[in-house]
């Protein structure tokens, strides 16, 4: 089936209200951010996805023989006119850009209304067909995408949680419940886009999800990397303190001895204490199966064993028996030297496989960051193109309202269902974290026209 690229502007406002917020809430923009060059790459992308609808309008006109009027002709240079000047803007002042984009589009609009107007009918459903088709298509793309990275991850023996690989398989249901009533040819058009919403907002989720666990499984790998160099090492130090200690008590100074040594024990208990949270969390790394989890107990019983040592070694000094003590001592270095040789080589594994690790999640949650900073940039430009859309038809119809040509009340009416979708977009934004300013000053900016105009026409 061929390919028809278009998507009415009457639908533009309709599918913002019915995804924009699915990510909103996993990647909020703050005014940092914006400063970075949010609304500029938000402008791009209106003025690119107006030119590309005119572009595919054009084309459409192409492909059917539909004539387009010589009255309606002049609006087809006045809106690329307009949209090469929101080009222009976008460094300078990116808002009004947007402004001036979507003001092209408004006046390509009669264009666009006079071709698919005279489109055959069958043609006008292999438009809505072919919307729904290429959604789905690009929806299972980024299920394939997230269910590779599952895989990926899991054939390193790192799990990833039972929730977000559900939320990617329910994606994957629906997407396919939707291709099969598309593939049926009997649907009702609402029916699929409320499919492809659902899946859209699991995508969403999974994204979010899988880039929280990336980030985490980074700091884990990280720490625990660090946690394998530093026991090795600290353990080896506790070796060297006590030979130290040994060499104190062959020059006779025994109290100095004593309190080496009580400080050796204070050490050798938070180490112990570490290994026992190396321990549970040795679990996250399975790649290293039971070996490296028992080599960390085998690490710590030693450690267990030579601190009993220590305290020996201290009763002895207590009661003046030097030679008992220094014999305690030894006994804890030999314990403690043995078992490091004997778990070195497990140690140096995971040593590998962590920095590995490391690396892995390193490009992993730096991915999915971009991935969804990239689907927050997107569903924020169809955000604010709508609202200009919205602002663009009120002002339109309040102009109209004055020359008399439609009645107040079917203006108020107007008002008050725009007034009801900026009040319910508000309430989503209040609930972020860091909701984008402009847009918030946006809907307030409009909701305020709203109440001077009903003000007004209720006067």
């Amino acid at each position: 089936m061929r390919r028809i690229k278009v998507v009415s502007i009457g639908l533009i406002l309709m599918l913002v209200l019915s995804s924009v917020f699915t990510l909103m809430p996993a990647y909020p923009v703050s005014a940092g951010s914006e400063e970075r060059g949010v609304p500029e790459r938000v402008a791009n992308i209106i003025i690119n996805k107006i030119s590309t609808r005119i572009d595919a309008v054009l084309a459409l006109a192409d492909e059917y023989g539909i004539t387009i009027p010589d009255n309606l002709t002049i609006y087809i240079d006045k809106a690329r006119s307009i949209l090469a000047n929101a080009s222009e803007l976008v460094e300078e002042s990116p808002l009004e850009a947007i402004k001036t984009a979507v003001r092209a589009s408004g006046v390509f609009a009669p264009v666009a209304k006079y071709v698919l107007s005279n489109l055959p009918e069958e043609a006008k459903h292999e438009l809505v067909e072919d919307r729904l088709e290429t959604a789905v298509e690009v929806k299972l793309k980024m299920v394939a995408s997230l269910e590779n990275t599952i895989e990926w991850l899991e054939n390193r023996s790192i799990t990833v949680p039972d929730d977000i690989k559900t939320m990617v398989s329910d994606a994957r249901s629906l997407l396919e419940e939707a291709q099969s009533l598309l593939e049926s040819g009997e649907y009702e058009e609402s029916d699929v886009a409320h499919l492809i919403a659902e899946a859209s907002k699991l995508i969403g989720q999974a994204t979010a999800a899988l880039h929280k666990f990336a980030r985490k499984g980074w700091i884990l790998a990280t720490f625990a990397d660090k946690a394998v160099i530093g026991m090795f090492y600290a353990s080896q130090k506790v070796t060297i303190v006590l030979n130290r200690t040994i060499n104190v008590l062959e020059d006779g100074d025994v109290d100095a001895a004593k309190d080496r040594l009580t400080d050796i024990i204070n050490i050798t208990d938070r180490l112990i204490e570490f290994m026992n949270r190396a321990i549970d969390m040795s679990g996250n790394y399975s790649e290293m199966g039971g070996n490296f989890t028992s080599a960390l107990i085998i690490l710590r019983d030693a450690l267990v064993e030579a601190r009993n040592y220590m305290l020996l070694a201290l009763d002895a000094l207590e009661n003046d028996d030097v030679l008992t003590a220094v014999s305690y001592l030894e006994q804890a270095i030999d314990t403690i030297n043995n078992t490091l040789s004997s778990v070195m080589p497990i140690f140096r594994g995971m040593h590998h496989y962590l920095k590995a690790v490391t690396s892995m999640f390193e490009k992993m949650k730096n991915r999915f960051r971009e991935a969804m900073e990239n689907m927050f940039i997107h569903r924020l430009a169809k955000l604010v193109a709508g609202l200009e859309t919205m602002e663009f038809r009120l002002k339109r119809a309040y102009k109209l309202y004055n020359q008399g040509i439609i009645s107040g009340e079917k203006f108020l009416d107007m008002l008050n269902n725009a007034e009801n979708v900026l009040t319910k977009i508000l309430d989503n934004l209040n609930e972020m974290k860091n909701p984008p300013p402009m847009l918030v000053e946006k809907i307030n900016n409009m909701l305020s026209w709203i109440e001077q105009v009903k003000a007004e026409i209720s006067s």
